[in-house]
């Protein structure tokens, strides 16, 4: 399946992924290997990044496995539109594209389910809880069942506290290098080594979050701001794709 078909698919299932978004992911669930470890997503919601990246290791034929950790709680936004069924929408949206077999839903708060855990990620999509001790919690929790040369990624990194939290506790760090950017997601390789480039890799992308958070706080018209945040993001892509 290539990436419009992929699209086409996934726009079917309510939730948030932009074309450069899904491109990532498509690239990074279809090279992960089974000798590697498991694909690992934290916040499933209703199964949009589920379905992409079970799609994906079909079509790739690398026989991984998806584990969806999301306690389907909801979130105070979910509530507040009435969307407060998303375990029922997950497993209908798993069921109907034929992925039962494909995807492990764990049910539970993602420290909890990292406790029980035992087996080796290729590739952690972090997309859980939007707050700074959120996806610190989310990422202190699973970083280190990642194996060498494993992926994690980060959504909603325009969102204030999961890109506060990227660039000062992710970006710093001297075990991930390889840092890159598509729209919201920033993706790191998990490598004890760590070169010079590396380093300037990741400050690069720091500066870019950082400038976007200040565009976002600039007191100028919505017209202007989506200019240049489509500036932005056109940088960014071309360079760290």
């Amino acid at each position: 399946m290539n990436i419009i078909e992929l699209e086409k698919k996934l726009g079917t299932i309510e939730g948030w992924l932009s074309p450069a978004e899904i491109q990532l992911l498509y690239k990074t669930a279809h090279g992960v290997k089974k000798n590697k470890g498991v694909i690992l997503e934290i916040g499933s919601w209703q199964g949009k990044s589920t379905v992409c990246l079970a799609t994906v290791v079909l079509d790739a034929k690398n026989d991984v496995l998806v584990y969806a950790v999301d306690p389907h709680e909801g979130s105070i936004e979910h509530q507040a539109s009435s969307i407060n069924h998303s375990l029922l929408k997950f497993k209908q949206n798993i069921t109907r594209f034929g992925f039962d077999e494909k995807v492990h839903p764990i049910v539970k708060r993602s420290k909890d389910a990292s406790q029980a855990w035992d087996k080796p990620i290729a590739f952690l999509w972090i997309d859980g809880d939007h707050s700074y001790e959120g996806v610190k919690t989310d990422f202190d929790s699973w970083f280190r069942f990642v194996a060498e040369g494993g992926i994690i990624a980060f959504h909603d990194c325009n969102s204030e506290e999961v890109g506060n939290f990227v660039t000062r506790e992710v970006l710093s760090r001297k075990d991930v290098k390889g840092a890159w950017l598509a729209d919201s997601i920033v993706a790191v390789v998990k490598s004890d080594h760590h070169k010079v480039q590396d380093t300037l890799r990741n400050q690069y992308i720091i500066s870019v979050l950082k400038a976007q958070d200040v565009a976002r706080k600039l007191p100028v018209s919505g017209s202007l701001r989506r200019g240049l945040k489509k500036i932005s993001k056109g940088i960014s892509n071309l360079i760290t794709k």
